[in-house]
């Protein structure tokens, strides 16, 4: 994108989000509006009918206080005079119903008891709840209520207390509560309805309108909600309907038809919007032409840079210009240019580099792999039995070593324990390694002596070794049961035993060269024993020859008076501790060569 076309879009958006901000800040407006007009049309059509709840009630109200003075009614009460009440309330009921003011007129005596009931269905029992009867009855003024009657229609009701000196009962005024819903929808010009608690609806004045809408779930959710059907529009406004207590006990909707006021709204809505985007438009227009023509000058200064993004450095600026701007861009591009040059000369140089470190990278990654699958060929698991416990452990010089150990179930239970040394380091003392570890295995398990197995196996390696390595390797047969230990040494370091008493011992002699020099050379075996409490240690030179800073030596003698005077008997810690002791020898020196270290101790033939 073009630095004039990024300055339109910084621009554009600037005026996007200005203009968003007002356009946000207006519907805010709108918003806050909106809600103050809902409060202020909930509040006032809630005054209202609660102006015409009032004024009915009021006249109920006058009505019960005007029969409630008649002596005769008290008379009548008092005595119970059922017939004497109905001659004297039947003219009032039919005057107030013409009238409009009740519908039913119901007379109870001190007690709460119906004694008298006209103007509604015949019932035994009064239209009030025992609570509110109890609460009219021991109160001076009226009680006022509206409640649902059987036929789960609201109805507005008066109960007054009367009788001087005494009270003696109380009178009980009903009126449907539909004149009064009618009166509201007339007032408002909306529909009415009266819904319960569950959001159902139980009369209205437009049941279509009411299924057309399905408002039940917004109906006791918002005071005021506006809904559409069809093209028209609807506002529809909630209030509770309480009982004596406060509680609500249904809601009244009305659904007023304000179709033209929101038309007017969106229209004046969508000419904002349209004039806000035009004046979009026209500035982003003229900002463009004005971009266009300021930056013209400096296209041969963008086609050498955009030649130079590509990786051509041979496009050069002929014309750098004045001091003005213009002229100082093209020097810079021209610096810029022989940067370019200058880094990718170094960037070929570091490619190199990276190279190099990832072919190192992948060698180590392999060598990690060969050391790990080195490990594990070599025993980890070592048997044990009532006669004897040993151990082993080998660590490289490097990632990979020439060293190995292993350890053969031969048959009749005995073992055989081997130590071996590759000629070398690194991979190819390894492989040798691993030649010499599988030729010797093959050769052992069929059932050769140890110089038996050593000759064979000598004849193996000498065959097609131009590399011309070799291997020195301990093989020993040992005999759990009778401690006999039958062994052959082909150019290994002397292994040592350290007896039940702390003397150490060297297995010398019984032996030839190293294996794979010379094919047919022959191998002398000899025989120990161990006895109960003794200790067989096998070791590669890593360990004697092991340099300290000062390029001593750990020689054999060191090695000999550890072992002596180390009581250790559990052959895998005696392992670990003469590892550590060369460690500290070595004092932080580098690891010279492959370090091997068996043991197999004996037990006690009480431990056993």
């Amino acid at each position: 994108m073009l630095l004039r076309s990024r300055i339109a879009l910084i621009v554009a958006i600037a005026f996007a989000v200005l203009t968003l901000g007002l356009a946000g800040a207006g519907v805010l407006r709108e918003r806050v509006a909106d809600a103050r007009y809902a409060a202020a049309l909930a509040q006032s059509q809630d005054a209202l009918w609660r102006k015409i709840l009032e004024v009915r009630l009021a006249r109920m109200e006058a009505s019960a206080q005007r029969l409630s003075l008649q002596p005769a009614l008290q008379d009548a009460l008092e005595r119970a005079d059922r017939p004497a009440l109905d001659s004297l309330l039947e003219p009032e009921l039919q005057k107030l119903q013409a009238e409009g003011v009740a519908t039913t007129v119901e007379v109870l005596d001190i007690d709460g008891l119906l004694i008298y009931a006209a103007g509604g269905p015949r019932r035994d029992t009064s239209v009030l709840d025992a609570g509110t009867i109890a609460q009219t009855l021991r109160q001076a003024g009226a009680a006022r209520v509206v409640q649902q009657d059987q036929n789960r229609r609201f109805e507005a009701l008066v109960a007054l207390s009367f009788g001087r000196p005494d009270r003696v009962g109380a009178i009980v005024l009903a009126s449907p509560l539909q004149p009064a819903l009618d009166e509201l929808r007339a007032t408002l010009d909306a529909a009415v309805f009266v819904v319960n608690r569950r959001g159902r609806l139980v009369q209205g004045s437009d049941t279509a309108l009411w299924d057309a809408l399905h408002p039940e779930p917004r109906v006791r959710a918002e005071p005021v909600s506006i809904e559409t059907t069809g093209t028209r529009t609807y506002t529809i406004v909630t209030q509770p309907m309480t009982d004596l207590l406060g509680r609500a006990i249904a809601f009244l909707v009305t659904m007023k038809d304000t179709t033209v006021e929101a038309s007017q709204r969106s229209a004046i809505t969508h000419l904002a919007l349209g004039g806000i985007a035009l004046f979009l438009v026209v500035v982003l227009v003229g900002l463009q032409l004005y971009l266009a023509n300021a930056f013209q000058p400096l296209e041969g200064a963008l086609a050498v840079l955009r030649a130079l993004s590509q990786g051509d450095t041979s496009v050069t600026l002929d014309d750098t210009g004045g001091g003005d701007e213009i002229g100082r861009m093209a020097q810079a591009v021209t610096a810029l240019r022989e940067d370019v040059i200058a880094s990718q000369r170094a960037e070929r140089q570091r490619e190199k580099q990276r190279r190099r470190q990832s072919a190192y990278l992948a060698l180590r990654q392999e060598l990690d792999i060969a050391g790990r699958m080195q490990q594990s060929i070599l025993p980890t698991r070592f048997p044990r039995g009532p006669e004897f416990r040993m151990h082993a452990l080998m660590r490289p010089q490097r990632d990979i070593g020439g060293d190995f150990y292993d350890v053969l179930a031969l048959k009749n239970g005995q073992l055989g324990l081997v130590v071996a040394d590759v000629s070398g380091k690194g991979i190819p003392a390894a492989l040798f390694m691993a030649i010499s570890r599988t030729v010797l295995r093959a050769t052992a398990l069929s059932g050769l002596s140890p110089a038996e197995t050593l000759a064979t196996a000598n004849d193996i390696l000498s065959v097609d070794n131009p590399a011309e390595m070799f291997v020195t390797l301990f093989y020993a047969i040992y005999d759990p049961p009778t401690g006999r230990l039958l062994y052959c040494n082909g150019g290994h370091n002397p292994p040592l035993i350290r007896r039940a008493d702390g003397r150490v011992d060297e297995l010398r002699g019984a032996g030839g060269i190293a294996l794979g020099m010379m094919d047919g050379l022959p191998y002398d075996e000899a025989e120990n024993h161990l006895a109960p409490g003794d200790t067989l240690l096998i070791y590669s030179d890593g360990v004697t020859e092991a340099l300290n800073p000062a390029q001593e030596e750990f020689e054999m003698a060191r090695l000999s008076g550890h072992l002596g005077a180390n009581p250790e008997t559990d052959p895998e810690a005696l392992v670990r501790a003469i590892v550590a002791e060369v460690d500290r020898f070595a004092a932080g020196a580098i690891q010279a060569d492959d370090i091997t270290v068996l043991a197999l101790h004996a037990l006690p033939d009480e431990v056993g």
